[in-house]
């Protein structure tokens, strides 16, 4: 693949590392697009800021950033104001919200989602359900603030994953041993009793 302005920040050894740990079996132009994406708003694949996943041959591979990510980017902006966030119960539901502040605009930008349209019932939605559904709210509420397309946070998606790191660690080399050779008791017994006979 050549270097060209979607990858101009990176050498062609970091592009070569990128791919394998943060892009593993997307095609080129997704390739391409991860990297663009990772150029247009400053983030950096290598600190799993942002990433992408093939899901399947027949599905163009999903681009995520982390929460965290999207905060980034509202900061370096100079406009952002702050966020509130939290989670209310209504009835047996819960209910993630978030607002952004700008400091260029005199509303903020509001986000409710709801805890059933995004809870997976396993992993860390199991055990920290309301955390997960407002770090949902405040995802939606930066993206929105901040104009950020083509990206998505991971908890926002059913099949969404982690990072996907391979492990590209060379594996140590397996010692070889060799089998002893098994010596048979019972034919040197036989000998020594021929020799005995002889021997009266």
């Amino acid at each position: 693949m050549t270097t060209d302005l979607a990858t101009k920040e990176w050498s062609v050894n970091e592009i070569t590392l990128i791919k394998n740990i943060a892009a593993p079996k997307c095609t080129d132009d997704e390739f391409k697009l991860l990297l663009y994406q990772a150029k247009t708003y400053r983030l950096d694949p290598l600190l799993k800021q942002i990433w992408a996943v093939k899901y399947s041959d027949n599905k163009p591979a999903s681009i995520f950033a982390g929460r965290d990510g999207f905060l980034a980017i509202a900061h370096r902006s100079g406009a952002f104001d702050g966020m509130e966030s939290g989670f209310r119960t209504e009835g047996t539901n819960i209910i993630g919200w978030a607002k952004v502040y700008r400091k260029d605009m005199s509303h903020p930008f509001c986000v409710e989602v709801n805890m059933k349209e995004y809870n997976r019932n396993q992993g860390t939605w199991l055990t920290h359900g309301t955390t997960m559904i407002v770090k949902v709210a405040e995802a939606q509420a930066l993206r929105k603030a901040f104009q950020i397309s083509g990206i998505f946070s991971p908890d926002e998606m059913p099949e969404a994953e982690k990072p996907p790191m391979r492990d590209i660690t060379p594996e140590p080399e397996k010692k070889k041993y060799v089998k002893a050779p098994v010596h048979d008791l019972s034919k040197e017994n036989k000998i020594i009793d021929a020799e005995a006979e002889q021997q009266k």
